[in-house]
C-alpha cells in the first residue's frame, strides 16, 4: 500500500512539473512571433521576368506595384501569411521559404524584403 502511494505521488509530481515546462515553453514561443515580420515592401519577379513589388500594409493588406488587391486576412502565424483577394484566390507569404504564392496562377516566386 506504502508502494502506491508513493508512486502515486511521484506520477502526481512528473505531471505537475511536466506540464510547467510544456507551459512555459509555449509562452517563450507566442512571445517570439512578431506578426509585423510581414509587413514592408518585398520584391519578385514575375513570370515574364518583371520585376514587382509586393506590398504588406500594417493590417496585411496586399497590392502589387500600387495597386489595391482588396485582401482579406485569412490566416497569420510564423510561418505564413495567407490572404485571399477580392476574386476569391489565396495569397500565401511564407516567411520560412521566403516565397510569394499566387493561387490564381498557381505561381510561387523567390522573394526579398526590401523595405519596411
Amino acid at each position: 500500500m506504502r508502494k502506491k502511494i508513493i508512486y502515486g505521488a511521484a506520477a502526481f509530481l512528473a505531471t505537475l512539473v511536466g506540464g510547467s515546462i510544456a507551459i512555459k515553453k509555449k509562452k517563450k514561443q507566442e512571445k517570439s512571433f512578431d506578426p509585423s515580420q510581414y509587413q514592408g515592401v518585398w520584391s519578385f519577379i514575375d513570370g515574364n521576368q518583371q520585376n514587382e513589388q509586393l506590398r504588406v500594409s500594417p493590417t496585411f493588406d496586399f497590392s502589387i506595384n500600387d495597386h489595391s488587391l482588396g485582401t482579406t486576412l485569412i490566416e497569420l502565424n510564423e510561418q505564413k501569411l495567407i490572404v485571399r483577394d477580392h476574386y476569391g484566390y489565396y495569397l500565401t507569404l511564407s516567411y520560412e521559404k521566403m516565397t510569394f504564392y499566387d493561387e490564381s496562377t498557381d505561381s510561387t516566386y523567390q522573394i526579398k524584403k526590401i523595405g519596411r
